[in-house]
């Protein structure tokens, strides 16, 4: 759901930077700015991290490179950071993605809410609670594939 919301939801969605273009190699976050008028960004990867904040992630988490398995993880973290984990686990996903919206910018902070914790329009909450269930009907279907479950306790 993360993914559909910034716009990173395709197979190359690991590879994404802010403006859409591609990195290829995983051995670090690709630590360049891009910009789209004149908003600039180092936003990059499945979960759009922003260069200081994979740095910081990255290391409480122990990652090794920039790979999708790292991005996931990092990802996981976030959500921990923030008290949405177990939200997320007990199927609240709107509290999930407010208690979020500080983290990844298309979140609304709320229902109704169109600019988000940032100013930025969002992707509406109906979305993405709608994409949230849509995939979580297809995992318990068996219509794609489960990652392992990762567990990032302290």
């Amino acid at each position: 759901m993360i993914r559909y919301a910034e716009g990173t939801a395709s197979d190359d969605g690991y590879q994404i930077e802010f403006t859409g273009t591609r990195f290829y190699n995983f051995g670090d976050h690709p630590r360049r700015v891009r910009c789209s008028g004149r908003l600039c960004s180092s936003a990059a990867g499945a979960y759009q991290f922003l260069e200081t904040t994979w740095d910081d992630v990255a290391r409480s988490i122990g990652a090794r490179d920039f790979s999708p398995e790292w991005q996931d993880q990092a990802a996981i973290e976030l959500i921990r950071r923030e008290g949405a984990l177990a939200d997320v686990e007990a199927g609240r996903i709107e509290q999930a993605i407010a208690k979020t919206a500080n983290v990844w910018a298309s979140f609304p902070t709320r229902y109704g809410d169109y600019y988000g914790y940032y100013g930025q329009s969002v992707v509406p909450m109906e979305y993405l609670v709608g994409e949230f269930r849509r995939q979580q009907s297809l995992v318990s279907s068996g219509g794609i594939a489960r990652r392992p479950t990762v567990r990032l306790s302290r």
